[in-house]
């Protein structure tokens, strides 16, 4: 409908990681929430692409709709369980370590 959201979420991958395998589980989650939000979602989200190739790592983005006023709750939601997923299964998200030598 003309009053659809469109709503954006971006993950950092490890430059380590088999990146075909982690879209394709991004993309598994997706699908899992736009089947169980129904309500909400009007246009299934799905990786968009890489984004960027930066310092921490690959940027990949994920766009969906949603009905009115409801993207953000779609980008807590699936952000959520995108970061349960990956962890799940070993995915590295890259952050930055700090070495403290005595």
């Amino acid at each position: 409908a003309k009053n659809d959201m469109r709503f954006k979420i971006e993950i950092n991958i490890a430059y380590e990681v088999n990146i075909e395998e982690a879209i394709n589980k991004i993309n598994k989650v997706c699908l899992e929430y736009a089947k169980e939000r129904e309500d909400i979602v009007v246009e299934q989200p799905a990786v968009y692409g890489i984004t960027s190739l930066g310092s921490n790592g690959i940027s990949i983005v994920v766009y969906g709709k949603t009905t009115p006023m409801n993207q953000w709750t779609a980008e807590i939601e699936l952000r959520k369980k995108i970061l349960i997923e990956l962890k799940n299964e070993n995915i590295e998200i890259p952050y930055n370590k700090f070495q403290i030598i005595k």
